[in-house]
This record gives C-alpha cells, structure tokens and sequence, in this order.
C-alpha cells in the first residue's frame, strides 16, 4: 500500500490466484484479464472490479460448498467409531442406574418387612395353600410402602383369587417392578386359576426365599423348609441362628409362575445356579428362581436389610448358605 495520491486498493486474493477452466479465479472471481491488468489500473477500476468479481461468484464460498463423496465416507466412518464406542458405555450407565433404582426398591422392602417384625416380633408368613383366605407377605407389609388403604382395600374373607379381590390384585405397584423388565409392568394370569381365566393381575420381580433344593446334592430337598419365609409358619429374626446378614429373605424373579404380588405362593426355594436357563433361554423352574434382567447378577435382601447383587458365578453351597437360616454355615 502506497500513500497518498497513489494506489492503495490491495488485491482481493492473498496468494496466487487459482484459475478454474472459464480462466476465473475460484477464490476472488477476477478474470484472467482483470488479474493481468490489476496492477496497472487505478483504484476506481479495482473496486469496479471486485464488484463485478463478486457478481460472478456462486451463492455460496467454495469453503461452504459440497463435501466430496470420499470426505462424506470418512465423515460415516468416524462417527459410526465414535457411536461404536459410546453405544457400550451409555448402555451400562443406563444399566446402573436401573440396578440402583432396583437396589432401592429392595431396601424399601426391606424396611418394610423390619417395621412388620418390629410391630409382630415375626417377618410375615412367605406363603399360604392357595385356598386360604389370607394376605400375601407383600399385601402384609403394603403398609410400611406406604400403601395402607390398598393392604386394607384386600377381602380376607375370600381367596385372592375372588371376584372381589380383583380390582386390587390389578393395581400396579412401581416400587415392586425392577427397572430392568424388559417387557414392562403389565398384568399376567394367575397360575391358581383354571387357564380359561379372564383375570390377570399386577407383577412383582421380587419373591420371598422360601429355602433351597438340588443345591448342597441331587437329592437334597427343602424338606422341612430351610429359609426364612416360608409356608410352615412365622419365622423371626431370633430363628434365624445361621445370622441376619447370612441369611436371604426376598430375591429377584421377575418371570415365577408366581409373580403377583398378591399371590400367597409368591415364594420360592432355589434349586439352581443363579439366572439358570433352559434351551429355550426361559428360567427354569417356572422362572420361580433366583434371577433378573441383569446383566450376569440378581439382587437379594437379607435378613439384616442389606441388599446385594450375586454373580451368576456364585458358589452353589455359598448359595444354599444364603437360602437358609439354621443350616449351621
């Protein structure tokens, strides 16, 4: 730049130009000519110039204009990596933050069950024959979930399977459905009633622990019951010699035959490795078994309230250890 009278218009182009084949420059838009004669040509001619440049240019920069077919794959490539690598990682921040909320549902239940013992010096009754006219142990303990008028709302002078008991038995309880389900809370039949049945009732994923089968031998039987809720009768935390933190009371299993929460068989004695399943991939045993929908582990409430997740790896006599309450181990 020069002062003065002199030319002081700088060029429009901070290098060398670069011709396109209608001799254009694709940065600043002059022609071949108006490049050529730039340097000889007052400054009212270069502003006349770089309008008429500037007229020539598309819409859009060349910095904006389409990507390449090449730059378009390896702009896919990289972000199917990035998602490749992410995808794993917010699938189990979504996993653990489902198994806290499941953990936390456990523990409710477990103060509940405390609060029953506290107010009967017993936990209540795992179960009842079918026939009887009497409250599941989860109905029994409704009142410390917080959940009175549904516990009072139950006919105890009628199965639960009656008429009159269907319009509770029907209603849905979040803080009983573990977060992992993957078919969501909805109702399933009763198998205490013929399969011709109409009624369909609310799920649990959680299942008393009514002792343990098939697991210290083949022929070992859960005869008399060896846990800690369970059909026989009332059992309190002084039964329980084994310890209250050795000892399950409630378990994972979301697909029992028996998973109604106002169900009196709402128990179960385990008989199998943790999350066992058949060919088909159901749990077997009726899917009354110690299981979840978590990945390689199914959460357990203990007589003393705390709650733990066992690995599917779990040792069988550590397992039926945990399924009893006097067994001495």
């Amino acid at each position: 730049m020069i002062a003065g009278n002199s030319i002081t218009l700088a060029s429009p182009c901070t290098g060398r130009c670069r011709l396109t084949a209608d001799d254009r420059c694709r940065d600043c838009g002059r022609t071949r000519r108006e490049i050529a004669e730039w340097v000889r040509v007052s400054d009212a001619r270069r502003r006349e110039i770089v309008m008429l440049a500037s007229l020539r240019q598309p819409t859009t920069s060349s910095a904006l204009q389409g990507f390449t077919l090449l730059e378009i794959v390896v702009v896919i490539a990289i972000v199917g990596a990035l998602v490749a690598l992410l995808l794993p990682a917010v699938q189990a921040a979504r996993e653990s933050a489902r198994r806290a909320q499941c953990q936390s549902q456990l523990k409710q239940i477990g103060i509940a069950l405390h609060l029953y013992h506290d107010s009967r010096r017993t936990f209540p009754r795992g179960g009842w024959a079918a026939w009887k006219a009497e409250r599941s142990w989860t109905a029994a303990v409704l009142a410390g979930l917080e959940a009175q008028a549904l516990r009072d709302s139950i006919d105890l002078s009628v199965p639960y399977t009656a008429e009159s008991n269907l319009e509770a038995g029907r209603t849905r309880l979040p803080f009983l459905i573990c977060p992992s389900l993957p078919n969501g809370a909805g109702l399933r039949p009763s198998a205490d009633l013929p399969s011709s049945s109409e009624h369909r009732y609310a799920r649990t994923s959680y299942g008393a622990i009514q002792g343990e089968r098939g697991l210290r031998g083949v022929n070992a039987r859960n005869v008399p019951e060896r846990g800690a809720m369970i059909f026989e009768r009332e059992v309190a935390l002084n039964d329980i010699t084994d310890g209250a933190s050795h000892t399950a009371l409630i378990g994972e299993a979301p697909e029992g035959i028996h998973s109604i929460w106002i169900s009196v068989r709402n128990l179960y004695d385990q008989s199998a490795p943790i999350n066992t399943r058949d060919q088909t991939g159901a749990i077997i045993d009726f899917g009354q078994e110690l299981s979840s929908h978590h990945p390689g582990v199914a959460g357990v409430l203990l007589a003393d309230g705390s709650v733990h997740f066992l690995p599917d790896s779990t040792d069988d006599l550590a397992l039926a250890a945990l399924c009893s309450r006097a067994a001495g181990d």
